[in-house]
């Protein structure tokens, strides 16, 4: 019973060494894949397309692309997908919104509060953040046709807020303005 006893202490003590050894200081070993300050991150131009609509974009090195039948998206592994910025690129079967403000309100929630909507050539941008900027993020519509529109969303979400959520907005509306048909 004795040598069991010892074991026991002997294992919690070794236990309890290995735990206390491991607290470095080293950020980089801590941080996680989508802790990257992706606002900073400089962006390359690659080509892509979806629906038979070829496009280009200016995404970060870094993030994992994926294509399906129906979108494009850019993110980063080993994170959720809201957590750390999300690209998303997808072709629409209705056609571009009337105005900036039609832009604005389309697929919006409610309750987000729109920071900019502006006309671009050929389509319009839209920068969000809902009350908490939790999350934000930034959309692109450009007119394919009449019939059709190939957008852009660019978005961040983080519990509790978005850290330096106005440089991420600027900088998700950079990714979606530098979207581009490519005919």
């Amino acid at each position: 019973m004795r040598d069991l006893l010892r074991a026991i202490v002997v294992a919690a003590a070794v236990a309890g060494v290995c735990a206390c050894g491991s607290d470095k200081t080293d950020s980089k070993a801590k941080r996680k894949p989508g802790d990257r300050d992706w606002a900073s991150a400089p962006l390359n131009r690659v080509r892509s397309s979806v629906k038979k609509v070829a496009f280009s974009i200016e995404v970060p090195d870094g993030m994992r692309h994926d294509t399906t039948t129906i979108a494009t998206d850019w993110f980063v592994e080993g994170t959720a997908h809201l957590v750390s910025p999300m690209i998303h690129v997808a072709v629409s079967q209705v056609g571009l919104p009337r105005d900036a403000d039609a832009a604005a309100s389309r697929y919006m929630m409610k309750s987000m509060v729109i920071r900019t909507k502006q006309a671009l050539p050929g389509g319009y941008l839209v920068v969000y953040h809902n009350a908490k900027k939790s999350r934000v993020g930034a959309r692109v519509y450009l007119a394919i046709s009449d019939r059709r529109t190939l957008f852009c969303e660019a978005s961040q979400a983080r519990p509790g807020g978005v850290p330096n959520a106005a440089n991420v907005m600027d900088w998700l509306a950079t990714v979606c303005r530098s979207l581009k048909l490519e005919r």
